[in-house]
């Protein structure tokens, strides 16, 4: 602590943080992709963070709480 000010450099950024997931992620990845598959997120993963980004400013805006309203995931993602 120095004039008021309290850091912790040990966890810059997601590399330190969050190391061992993201190497895990990566070598799942790599992993499917040896064998002509997929792992990871989906497109379909994607749509729901932006809606739920998009209804948390919405809500950070005007301080009411919200819902995400999601249809039934698609087939092709299932």
């Amino acid at each position: 602590m120095a004039s008021g000010a309290f850091g912790n450099r040990r966890h810059a950024d997601f590399t330190t943080r969050f190391r061992t997931a993201y190497d895990d992620q990566v070598q799942a990845w790599v992993d499917a992709a040896r064998t002509g598959g997929i792992a990871g997120p989906s497109a379909w993963d994607g749509y729901k963070v932006a809606v739920a980004c998009r209804e948390g400013v919405a809500s950070l805006l005007d301080g009411r709480p919200r819902t995400l309203d999601l249809p039934d995931t698609p087939d092709f993602y299932l």
